[in-house]
């Protein structure tokens, strides 16, 4: 029961952190935005997060199996905070650190729902081929 409820917390704030995110992409305030998914990232992960995102996708991957148990739920949420931060990149015409922010969600997603079948969603599903869309679109520029 703990778990299922700091699970709903998770989910919750991180739903919170990317409606304000939108929010100000659309506001066109994008460093701002930025901050904002620093934020998030900073209460999913505590300080790990800005050093998490300097990492490869590989070995994120290998912290979140960190202690014997991946935590799958916690790396959609991860992949949800690195694709809002891609957007953001692109639309500030940093298509590099966008598309690097892309491919870490895309592979991070892809982990969660090979390690938990429950994480196949529609939604996951579809921000997958979303993700996939846009490293391929990006790869061109």
């Amino acid at each position: 029961m703990i778990q299922r409820d700091y699970i709903m917390r998770m989910a919750e704030m991180v739903a919170k952190a990317l409606a304000k995110v939108l929010h100000l992409k659309e506001e066109k305030r994008y460093d701002e935005a930025l901050e904002e998914i620093n934020l998030a990232g900073k209460e999913l992960l505590g300080d790990d997060f800005k050093i998490l995102k300097n990492l490869s996708d590989v070995d994120i991957i290998k912290w979140l199996f960190s202690g014997g148990n991946f935590d799958s739920k916690k790396c959609v949420s991860l992949s949800k905070l690195l694709m809002a931060e891609g957007e953001v990149f692109e639309l500030m015409g940093d298509y590099k650190r966008g598309l690097i922010r892309y491919l870490q969600s895309l592979n991070l997603l892809n982990e969660a729902v090979t390690q938990n079948d429950q994480n196949g969603s529609a939604e996951n599903l579809e921000m997958m081929k979303y993700l996939m869309n846009k490293t391929a679109n990006e790869r061109t520029k």
